[in-house]
């Protein structure tokens, strides 16, 4: 098994090896992911200093929840 540490360290290089970014400090935010047959929109809450900075919705094919097991969106994923 691996731990989570690495998990992340695997799927943010095969991320930037693919042209994408991860961007910290950012997350879901409540009542966040809503799903059709062609894509996946998520509500995002952007943190500085443990304040919200910013909202955003965006639209993805998928979407990928790295932020471990008992985290508050992998029961929404």
């Amino acid at each position: 098994m691996l731990g989570q540490w690495r998990h992340q360290l695997i799927l943010r290089n095969a991320i930037e090896k693919l042209g994408g970014s991860v961007e910290l400090g950012t997350a879901l935010s409540p009542d966040c992911i809503e799903q059709d047959d062609e894509s996946v929109t998520i509500k995002l809450q952007k943190s500085a200093a443990h304040k919200v900075v910013s909202k955003e919705t965006a639209r993805f094919k998928f979407v990928v929840g790295a932020d471990g097991a008992r985290s508050e969106s992998f029961g929404d994923i």
